[in-house]
């Protein structure tokens, strides 16, 4: 599987422009100079809106089931988080987000196991 199929800044600028136009926890980023408009959160989904006269979704696997946007089946199996990105009713690619483990996770677990804590 591609992990993304467009260029990668193409996908980057469409994917931040959206965000950095709502109140959405992954805008952490802005890209100047693109038109950008009708921007609107789903709940629990991601974005939808238009950059640059295309139609473009980002945020999870359930957006483009509620939009039917067909996606290679095999992105059900990443364990990260990722973010998907349609344009124009069309999969584009998707970008994983995944945080660094800190230094001191193995001893946290180890704390638990001590205490006797469980999943």
């Amino acid at each position: 599987m591609k992990r993304i199929n467009k260029t990668y800044c193409c996908l980057r600028k469409e994917l931040h422009t959206s965000d950095c136009q709502s109140h959405h926890r992954l805008c952490r980023d802005t890209t100047n100079g693109v038109k950008t408009e009708d921007v609107e959160e789903i709940s629990g989904h991601g974005l939808k809106g238009k950059v640059e006269g295309k139609n473009v979704l980002a945020g999870n696997i359930k957006l483009l089931k509620k939009y039917s946007i067909s996606y290679p089946s095999d992105l059900e199996t990443i364990v990260d988080t990722i973010v998907v990105v349609a344009v124009n009713n069309q999969y584009t690619g998707y970008i994983t987000i995944a945080d660094e483990i800190k230094e001191d996770a193995v001893q946290a677990i180890k704390d638990m196991h001590d205490l006797k804590i469980k999943r």
